[in-house]
């Protein structure tokens, strides 16, 4: 999807949209889901995970972490991308949420925004990010690039969205997260 359709499609369609709430025993965490254009064309941006992290090691995600209990969920989604990729976070247009995901094991409740950053010069922190990645939104949206990814944790097996791109594959969390991203998106049109 090129020009400024895009564009317009989110701040229209996330523009009343409030994140909803875990239940009060899970813990609240934030994600930004970037969104950024370059040129004509869109990409969502993702991170990976350094190998040295206590949890998730190398797996793709987005910028986002705990909510301190000081903040909001919006406000920690814009703290964590600017801690982990050095994006101002005045720099970013938050459009609005959309709907959270459950963590299966770890008992946390994520809270995404959805925003537009307006720059795009990343400075990853090195002890947090391993790489930046930048996904075209149109191949995203492709039904080739989606399959599910069964997974055991303790003891229970347990499918997730998952969409590859060369080699990386984006599940898991995230990979709900993206799911619920492009099914809010279509019920407006792509």
């Amino acid at each position: 999807m090129g020009d400024d359709d895009l564009g317009e499609l989110l701040r229209t369609k996330f523009a009343d949209s409030i994140p909803e709430k875990g239940h009060p025993s899970e813990k609240e965490a934030a994600v930004l889901v970037p969104f950024l254009r370059r040129g004509r064309d869109w990409f969502l941006v993702f991170t990976r995970r350094t190998e040295d992290l206590s949890r998730h090691k190398g797996e793709i995600s987005f910028p986002g972490g705990m909510v301190d209990a000081d903040e909001d969920s919006r406000r920690a989604a814009l703290r964590e991308t600017e801690e982990e990729l050095g994006i101002p976070r005045n720099r970013v247009e938050i459009v609005g949420a959309i709907s959270g995901v459950h963590t299966i094991v770890s008992g946390v409740f994520i809270e995404p925004w959805v925003g537009i950053l307006a720059e795009a010069e990343f400075v990853p922190n090195p002890r947090e990010i391993a790489e930046v990645i930048e996904i075209p939104f149109d191949e995203l949206i492709d039904p080739r690039a989606y399959r599910e990814q069964r997974f055991i944790r303790a003891g229970a097996m347990y499918t997730s969205p998952a969409y590859d791109f060369g080699s990386n594959t984006i599940w898991g969390a995230t990979g709900r997260i993206v799911e619920n991203l492009i099914r809010a998106i279509k019920i407006i049109s792509l």
